[in-house]
């Protein structure tokens, strides 16, 4: 009898019961609902490295051009042509909408600027770089720059 009594015992505590289950159900809706946000913020960072890679390419390009030519690089202050600084176009990325350089008036420096395109935000991504000494340039966040803090504080100001 005592083996019958046993049995049963065992029977009853093999599964989960509702409340379990749950309970177990809410908690992941809940680490899923923290989890979210955090994610769509990582991906704008990441689509977001592209963009800054092209711009980086463009200042060093901007950058090399005005050390080996001096201001002749640029004939005039403004908008440039990529040829002006050893490109054949502007680079496209696949999150840029427009990129370009615009160099400032001779010894004042130059600004790139990128567009982002929709999945980015669309937002402006405007550096200044400000030569000193005409070797050496730092770079400074234009008023202009529209990327959210939360998306560029991955990405820090450099002296080159």
């Amino acid at each position: 009898m005592k083996q019958v009594k046993h049995r049963r015992t065992l029977n009853k505590a093999r599964g989960f019961n509702l409340i379990e289950l749950m309970i177990v159900f809410s908690i992941i809706e809940l680490l899923a609902m923290i989890a979210m946000p955090m994610y769509s913020e990582y991906r704008k960072k990441v689509k977001w490295t592209e963009n800054i890679n092209i711009a980086d390419g463009l200042a060093k390009s901007a950058m090399s051009c005005l050390q080996i030519y001096g201001e002749s690089c640029t004939g005039e202050w403004g908008y440039i042509d990529p040829v002006d600084i050893g490109l054949t176009a502007w680079p496209r990325g696949r999150y840029t909408s427009q990129c370009f350089v615009f160099f400032l008036r001779p010894g004042e420096g130059f600004h790139v600027v990128i567009i982002g395109n929709y999945e980015v935000g669309g937002y402006r991504y405007d550096r200044g770089y400000t030569s000193q000494s005409g070797r050496s340039f730092t770079a400074t966040q234009s008023y202009r720059d529209s990327v959210p803090t939360s998306i560029m504080r991955a990405f820090p100001l450099d002296v080159y």
